[in-house]
């Protein structure tokens, strides 16, 4: 599996880690990969849909991703993210 690989790959002392973003088209889709990929790896998975993340300040986010391996969301979710700051 292509995420397990990712986030097999060593870092540097005191380097940057990985973050695997999945994103698929429905939020069906995406609490379906989000669990078929903790079935799958040791990897910390988050989902994030629309409606439970779309009143999040750019704090909650930067948590959220802190204490992610994967996350799993649409793409107009992750546009989102990126455009919160």
């Amino acid at each position: 599996m292509l995420i397990r690989s990712v986030l097999s790959r060593p870092t540097q002392p005191g380097g940057e880690r990985s973050l695997v973003v999945f994103t698929t088209p429905t939020t069906t889709l995406v609490t379906q990969q989000a669990g078929v990929i903790r079935g799958q790896t040791s990897a910390r998975v988050k989902a994030f849909i629309g409606a439970e993340v779309d009143f999040w300040k750019v704090e909650r986010f930067q948590q959220e991703l802190a204490d992610a391996d994967v996350v799993v969301c649409t793409p107009q979710v992750w546009l989102n993210i990126l455009n919160s700051g």
